[in-house]
């Protein structure tokens, strides 16, 4: 006669170490961050406006600096939203210890490393260097300086510190869920044998 294998049973629930748990935070904390830098965005693009309206004679370049402008602002707030999405989504799965998610928090937060590192490495040259000189007639020092005036004070810290603060927070989310804490609590789970209760079936003796 043959006898139904008793089932193993589920494996108890595995306990978040505080490494998942503060990359989490780290992961939300980005989203936030996304969502101020949206809000500064916008704040800045009326008086941008302004300044090149101002400055720029009407014409052609004047239309093409606007459209860039504008073209340059909104993408740059579709971009946020995108990564403010992806790192809640991220975050609630690296909260139940879902390996592809850490996989993907690995690699969005590598190549967002690098794009922000590049603009403010960018940003930094370019507020060094300057020596934009004329084109069309329109000196691009002057232009640049004029926006920087026309631009609210709290909105630059935002940008600049927020994309700072970005970095390190990035940094610390990937670290702390390639650390060896972390290893186990994205381990598929595995049944756990247990003997057969009373009423269960035995093997016949020998």
């Amino acid at each position: 006669m043959a006898y139904p294998e008793t089932p193993g049973q589920p494996a108890a629930p595995r306990a978040r170490p505080t490494t998942v748990t503060v990359a989490v935070y780290c992961l939300y904390a980005l989203a936030a961050l996304q969502l101020l830098g949206i809000i500064a965005a916008l704040a800045v693009i009326g008086p941008t406006l302004d300044a090149v309206k101002d400055y720029v004679p009407e014409g052609q370049d004047r239309d093409l600096i606007i459209t860039s402008t504008n073209i340059g602002v909104y993408v740059g707030i579709g971009l946020a939203v995108l990564f403010a999405v992806a790192w809640v989504i991220l975050g609630f799965f690296d909260s139940k210890g879902k390996q592809p998610a850490r996989i993907v928090t690995w690699v969005l937060g590598g190549l967002f490393l690098c794009c922000v590192s590049f603009s403010l490495l960018g940003t930094a040259a370019g507020s060094l260097l300057g020596g934009g000189g004329e084109v069309n007639g329109i000196d691009q020092d002057e232009l640049a300086r004029r926006i920087e005036d026309a631009t609210p004070g709290w909105a630059n810290l935002v940008s600049t510190g927020g994309s700072v603060l970005q970095l390190i927070l990035v940094l610390i989310a990937v670290i702390l869920l390639a650390l060896p804490q972390s290893h186990d609590f994205f381990r598929k789970p595995q049944a756990e044998w247990q003997p057969p209760v009373d009423g269960g079936y035995y093997p016949p003796s020998a």
